[in-house]
Parts: C-alpha cells; structure tokens; sequence
C-alpha cells in the first residue's frame, strides 16, 4: 500500500472515539486493532491488500450488546485484477448504523473539504459522504450522511430521521 492510501486512516490502537447525539445519548467506539491482510490470501501486492480498522461498538440494534467489526477498510489498487483504490465505510453507535458502503478512494480525494465546527474542536479537513441507499436492511437506524475528517476520521453522522451524532473526544 502507499502512504497515500495508509495516510486516509487517522487511528490508532487503544483509542476510544466519544459521540453525542443530539438526543443526549452517549456512544463510543474502541479501536481494538489496526491490520495490514491479503484478503485474497495470495499475499502479492500486486493483487490485494486492505488495511483494516477493527472496532468495539454498540449494536445497533440491541444497545445492551457491543459488537466487533471493521469500521474502515482501504483497500490497495488491486493492479493484476483491474480494480481501483477504494475505501470501506462502516460505522455503528446506538440505534445507529452507516452501512457498509464501498467508495473508490479518487472519488474520495476529489470531494471538496469543508470547514466543521463541533464542541471538540475545528476541522477543516472534511468531505461529506452520503449514503448510497442501496438496499439498507433498516431505515430507522441507518445514516443518510457521514463527515469524515482526513485527520480524525468520523466526525459526525446524519441520520434519515434527523438525528445526529458528534464526537466529542478522542481518548488515548
């Protein structure tokens, strides 16, 4: 993988990400492990390599439960099988889910950045990224939007029913 590609992820092992939502909830994220794989398990570069963001977080359907899953995955130029760079997207707090959602990484890079103020600070390193709708299994959690900074990662999240979450601090 490039730096280019590593540089699109902003976390670290052991931190815990911190959301409010605007319905006074309170939510975290813990970054259990940051893995470099061969998904295809041929281990040549040249096919595919994903650097993946591995995750404690609520379930989004029980909140008394907690889940472990991939919340960010790039994935390198697969150059031998035609594919491009490209960015997994998959975030979940209480009630509260961003599908995974599949986005080529020059896309990504072509979003204009915009300025985001939240009680944690000010970025000004974000792009927007709405959800592409297909076939989400449950409208009442899902996410219409995510702000993504190049530097914190998930800033704040839409959903279709108004609600929004923010993060509020990042811890270690």
């Amino acid at each position: 993988m490039t730096s280019e590609e590593t540089d699109w992820n902003p976390y670290k092992e052991r931190q815990v990400l911190v959301f409010k939502s605007s319905k006074d909830e309170i939510d975290s994220i813990y970054i259990k492990e940051i893995g470099l794989v061969f998904p295809d398990g041929i281990g040549v570069p040249d096919y595919y390599q994903s650097q993946r963001v591995s995750a404690k977080h609520t379930n989004p359907k029980n909140s008394l439960q907690h889940r472990e899953t991939y919340i960010f995955k790039i994935s390198a130029e697969a150059k031998k099988l035609g594919k491009p760079s490209h960015i997994d997207f998959d975030v979940r707090l209480k009630n509260t889910w961003f599908f995974k959602e599949k986005y080529d990484l020059e896309w990504l890079e072509n979003q204009p950045e915009r300025t985001v103020i939240l009680p944690y600070g000010e970025f000004s390193d974000v792009i927007e990224i709405n959800d592409k709708g297909r076939d989400d299994p449950d409208i009442e959690i899902d996410v219409k939007t995510i702000y993504w900074s190049k530097s914190k990662g998930y800033l704040m999240l839409i959903k279709y029913d108004g609600t929004v979450w923010e993060l509020t601090d990042i811890i270690g």
